[in-house]
């Protein structure tokens, strides 16, 4: 019987898989350009006399406190408040 020879096989050099390397740069980009965008458009703290006021309201759940809190404000007052806001959230709007 005559010895069998088998021949040489040589596997390639296996290359690096940048795949990804370069989805977790794209990923990183995503996330510094969204912060850089967030980080641009940050609005100031709301200074506005009316957020003060809700602020000094009382948390509680109880009748009495909530039928107090009503009665700070006149409908009327109230009424006039709540135009101004929206005339204020619209030429936010129209602003930008």
């Amino acid at each position: 019987m005559e010895p069998t020879t088998t021949p040489e096989t040589t596997t390639p050099a296996a290359k690096p898989a940048n795949g990804p390397t370069v989805a977790l740069l794209i990923i990183l980009l995503l996330i510094v350009a969204g912060a850089a965008y967030v980080w641009m458009n940050e609005k100031p703290a709301n200074t506005d006399e009316n957020a003060a006021a809700l602020e000094t309201q009382s948390e509680s759940t109880e009748p009495a406190d909530i039928e107090s809190d009503l009665n700070a404000e006149s409908p009327d007052e109230f009424s006039e408040d709540f135009d101004a806001a929206f005339t204020d959230l619209d030429a936010a709007f129209e602003a930008e």
